[in-house]
């Protein structure tokens, strides 16, 4: 029978949240975007059968999402990296593009603009121009404890 488990992960540092962010390009490409902040503490609801449990807070990791996931709280978060999906498809044209539509403020500093710096992405210049956020992954590494009152379905 399903229960409902609030759980928070057994050690600091081991949340983590993939964003996917989604935009099409001129040329139509459609082009998805991964980015990560891990978070220092968090606590979760989720929902799996009584007999599973067990098994289930000791692996790594478990993903949320897999299991009618619930977020109650993420604390002390930072960026931790970025990646464009299947970015070998794309042509350096493409890429030139790509760049300049995560790092560059374009309301701010126009089309042309490629002087951005690499390593640090900001989601407000993303939804500044065009990116659309899909979906959140939340992942959490080396196992959980059952914190709260498990409710049965």
């Amino acid at each position: 029978m399903p229960t409902t488990y609030e759980i928070e992960p057994s050690n600091k540092s081991s949340i983590y949240t993939i964003e996917e962010w989604n935009i099409t390009t001129s040329t139509g490409s459609d082009v998805i975007l991964l980015y990560t902040q891990c978070w220092d503490y968090g606590t979760f609801e989720i929902t799996v059968d009584e007999d599973k449990i067990d098994k289930l807070i000791t692996s790594t990791p478990i993903i949320i999402n897999d299991h009618g996931g619930c977020i109650n709280t993420l604390e002390m978060g930072w960026y931790y990296e970025h990646k464009i999906k299947n970015v070998d498809k794309y042509t350096d044209d493409e890429i030139k593009e790509i760049n300049r539509l995560i790092y560059t403020d374009i309301e701010e500093s126009g089309d042309n603009d490629t002087d951005y710096d690499e390593e640090c992405v900001d989601t407000g210049i993303l939804e500044n121009n065009g990116w659309t956020l899909e979906d959140t992954i939340y992942e959490v590494y080396d196992g959980v404890e059952i914190i709260g009152n498990a409710l049965t379905i």
